[in-house]
């Protein structure tokens, strides 16, 4: 009972802050500096949920040439780093993931 009661606290004091900030109740307007700081989050986020899942798959570390996880990420890391289109990014770190599995599993 007492986990349901922490996580209904959770969420009523989530929706609190997200509701006063939404509907316009507090005003806040971060600095240039913090507004540059928060440009970088997403990418941060999206690399700390990616990374696990492309050098350990499937729970132990698996970092050889022939790991398909780690073969597509790495491509969406140079695509990334030459600037690519994120479209571009994607299609081809997938393809190239794609590729390797089915090639992996070809008898």
């Amino acid at each position: 009972m007492m986990m349901w009661t922490l996580l209904a606290a959770m969420a009523l004091v989530t929706f609190g802050f997200r509701f006063a900030f939404f509907a316009g109740f507090v005003t806040l307007t971060p600095g240039p500096r913090l507004q540059r700081l928060l440009s970088f989050s997403a990418p941060c986020v999206l690399t700390a949920m990616a990374t696990p899942i492309a050098v350990a798959p499937h729970g132990a570390l698996w970092l050889t040439p022939d790991s398909p996880y780690l073969v597509g990420g790495g491509v969406a890391v140079v695509l990334a780093g030459l600037r690519c289109s994120l479209l571009w990014v994607v299609v081809l770190s997938l393809t190239t993931f794609a590729g390797l599995r089915w090639l992996t599993l070809m008898p």
